[in-house]
């Protein structure tokens, strides 16, 4: 009797695993971009890369530019299908604002330290 409840109890846990929503504000895809120093030559920088980031409206700082003031990411590559990402030259999403349409690189000119993505399919 206690087997036929621990195998219910495993079906019945692995149905719920099964069928939890994912997140609808995920999106699909990657933002690529270099980071490092702007002034120090490009063999310098290094490449990081956003997988599946949150499409919610919400600021997130550069996490490979904390705690080095003369860091920026360097050059988005949005290589997403429906998102639209902003990038901020300052953390919290100040500063100038460049706006990067799906499909779009941007060039070793735009520099940022913070971002933030939106969905355009809802």
């Amino acid at each position: 009797m206690r087997l036929r409840h621990t195998v219910g109890a495993a079906l019945g846990a692995l149905a719920l695993l099964v069928t939890l929503p994912t997140p609808a504000d995920a999106a699909t895809g990657f933002v690529l971009f270099q980071y490092g120093d702007p002034l120090l030559p490009k063999s310098t920088w290094q490449s990081g890369q956003l997988e599946n980031p949150p499409a919610d409206g919400v600021c997130y700082n550069l996490p490979e530019v904390q705690g080095h003031p003369l860091w920026f990411g360097i050059g988005p590559n949005n290589a997403m299908a429906e998102e639209t990402v902003y990038v901020f030259t300052e953390v919290d999403c100040l500063g100038v604002r460049t706006k990067v349409d799906p499909g779009v690189k941007k060039g070793n000119n735009v520099i940022f330290k913070s971002y933030l993505i939106e969905n355009l399919g809802g």
